[in-house]
């Protein structure tokens, strides 16, 4: 049984990854731009004459090489970016980005197509102009198709007085209306110059437009479509679809999946649902198992995956999906007949910009122009699904959260860069790498619960090396005691260097440890180093706001490397990864942000009512995090920068004496 597969350009581009050899993971998802990256005053051909890449606006047309006219429905600028320039073996060029889709096919050394194994001549691809400037470098050779007749063009003179095009297709176009029926051939590509580029997306089923001397340019359901032709093609095959959530992988993934039988005209009779171990499985002996990829207190480890062994695999909707789980299914690919059928364990993931660890991992590297070699970022935008791309932009037109839109609707990964959050994401990713040296001075820090929802946590610090996690919940205040003077035991903590979170039954922990410290965030804040008031509204905000000067600079770094909880007996630990903590503490660190920053006045942060909203949670790791910067704020720490509050060269800090929200 054959599928006549139709991806659109991006889909094709994901298509030629998985079957590259070099290539074990692929990354389809939301991004900036549309690939067809040019400078500003690259020209473009419309059907009224040329037109600058920078004068393009939404709603123009411009030519398609098919001889149609095609609408430009977005624009993405691109900022500034390295351009190339393209030449062809009849003189005709024009300057691209790097990243700009060209729809090419492979020629032989004769200049004839270049034919496969099977004696037919290899398909037209689409490709990056990077991917072509080293595959010309090698010696190989490719070509483009020639426009077809264009509608009513009408070649104009540029500023220079010059008409854009050569004499050659020029006469051509004005011969008998187009310029050819064959190919044009790729002479060379080289470095030109840095410059603003832009890209358009248009609304023609291929994507593509006319450039220069007219020259071509160029989710769930490529999950589902990308396993059902491996299931037809490889008995025995097994992958997995795995979501965050089973019950909606179940409502919207298989959903889908089922029309995408519809659509290839699957008959239903080799195909059937196993819905008590949720697999679909076909009558030649593939299968895909339908994976719930929760992080679940019971499985923290996500050891229910350990025994199991898959071809190939991929992941829905990857932002909601812990690290962790990604990692332990990666390490289960190919262990399923992989050498037999001859399929690459490739991991296959999909989702929507989100500044987690699928930042980190996949876009951040791709931007720097650093990615591994043998992983590929592929951008798309839901206009890149005809099928859907007008009713589904549509939805998202209406959607209010500004944020929520740039990640949807334009693809945006840095959609939270505004001017009110305090620290950059970059900078918080970079707290688990920064070269911190460790001091002797050690500090403890604790933000206290009992039995509700939120968690006990405690942070051991050496100078501003935070190197221990311990993370409780539904834990008695003398339990809590118990734990701090171990912890400070064995570490050799002063307790005048131990600072527990004040509020509420934070007090208990106090009394119960004569010597610590007290943290009171709505309590007013400390002095200057020569008693100067500081303009913030309380303690807390003036301790959010040095953490993320520290951590803005790369003073602070997190050097512990797993939760250390388990180590300690007692009732109420919880059972929580490094990863989920990590990505956790990520999450509630890209959330402290200024609040009226444009009116006069104290310096204020977002409430932590805001901040719970938010995240579905109290920030107790970033919060038990900023508590570290008291330490920085009142001299107590050799690594303080402002010198000490309570010192001065005539006298001392009176340890009776109450100030600044703390108490010894």
């Amino acid at each position: 049984m054959e599928i006549n597969l139709r991806p659109n350009p991006k889909q094709h581009l994901a298509y030629e990854a998985l079957r590259n050899p070099e290539i074990d993971t692929v990354f389809f998802g939301g991004g900036a731009g549309g690939g067809k990256e040019q400078p500003l005053d690259a020209i473009v051909q419309t059907p009224f004459g040329s037109k600058l890449m920078g004068e393009i606006e939404v709603g123009d047309q411009v030519s398609n090489p098919d001889g149609s006219i095609a609408r430009v429905v977005w624009t993405h600028p691109q900022g500034e970016k390295d351009i190339y320039r393209v030449v062809f073996v009849d003189g005709a060029s024009c300057e691209v980005g790097k990243n700009h889709l060209w729809i090419v096919r492979r020629m032989s050394k004769h200049g004839r197509f270049q034919k496969r194994k099977s004696d037919r001549p290899t398909k037209w691809r689409i490709v990056t102009t990077e991917f072509l400037e080293s595959e010309l470098a090698s010696g190989k050779r490719y070509a483009i198709p020639l426009a077809e007749a264009v509608k009513n063009v009408l070649p104009t003179r540029s500023s220079s007085g010059r008409f854009p095009i050569k004499p050659y297709a020029l006469g051509a176009m004005l011969g008998d209306g187009r310029i050819g029926t064959s190919l044009r051939e790729f002479l060379s590509i080289k470095w030109s110059r840095r410059a603003e580029a832009k890209c358009i997306t248009v609304d023609h089923p291929n994507g593509l437009y006319l450039t220069n001397d007219f020259i071509v340019t160029h989710n769930s359901w490529f999950i589902c479509e990308s396993r059902l032709v491996n299931c037809l093609r490889f008995p025995g095959y097994k992958s997995f679809i795995g979501r965050e959530e089973l019950k909606r992988l179940m409502s919207s993934t298989f959903l889908t999946w089922a029309k995408v039988c519809k659509f290839h005209s699957i008959p239903q009779n080799i195909w059937s649902l196993n819905g008590q171990y949720n697999y679909v499985e076909f009558s030649n002996g593939s299968r895909i198992d339908l994976l719930d990829l929760k992080a679940l207190p019971s499985d923290p480890l996500f050891e229910r995956f350990g025994s199991t062994e898959y071809s190939d695999g991929a992941i829905e909707e990857a932002g909601e999906v812990t690290f962790l789980a990604y990692d332990v299914l990666r390490s289960r690919l190919g262990r399923h007949l992989n050498k037999e059928l001859g399929i690459r364990p490739t991991m296959l993931i999909t989702g929507n910009p989100k500044k987690n660890w699928t930042y980190s991992e996949f876009y951040k590297p791709w931007k720097k122009g650093i990615l591994s070699s043998n992983t590929v970022f592929i951008q798309a935008l839901y206009k890149d699904n005809r099928e859907t791309a007008d009713e589904y932009g549509k939805v998202l037109e209406r959607i209010k959260d500004k944020q929520t839109k740039e990640r949807l609707m334009f693809g945006n990964w840095e959609y939270d860069d505004d001017p009110s959050s305090l620290i950059a994401f970059d900078a918080i990713s970079d707290l688990f790498t920064n070269a911190v040296p460790r001091s002797t001075q050690s500090f403890l820090t604790c933000d206290v619960a009992r039995f509700g929802k939120d968690k006990i946590v405690m942070y051991l610090w050496k100078g501003l090396s935070l190197e221990k996690v311990w993370i409780f919940q539904k834990m008695g205040i003398d339990q809590t005691i118990r734990h701090l003077k171990e912890i400070a035991m064995d570490e050799c903590v002063p307790y005048s260097h131990i600072l527990v979170d004040e509020d509420g039954v934070g007090g208990g922990v106090m009394d119960g440890m004569q010597g610590i410290r007290g943290f009171v965030a709505n309590s007013r804040p400390l002095e200057g180093r020569f008693g100067e008031k500081e303009n913030f509204e309380n303690l807390k905000s003036q301790c959010c706001y040095k953490l993320a000067d520290l951590v803005s600079e790369h003073r602070l770094g997190i050097h512990a490397q797993n939760l250390t909880s388990g180590t300690i007996e007692g009732q109420g630990e919880v059972e929580m990864t490094f990863e989920t903590w990590k990505e956790a503490l990520i999450e509630e660190l890209s959330l402290i942000r200024s609040k009226d920053a444009d009116k006069d006045g104290k310096k204020k942060i977002m409430p932590k009512e805001d901040v719970k909203e938010r995240l579905g949670r109290s920030p107790d790791f970033s919060d038990t995090l900023m508590m570290r910067m008291y330490f920085e704020l009142d001299g107590t720490s050799d690594d303080s920068s402002r010198g000490t509050r309570f010192r001065t060269e005539e006298s001392y800090f009176d340890p009776l004496v109450e100030r600044g929200g703390i108490r010894r």
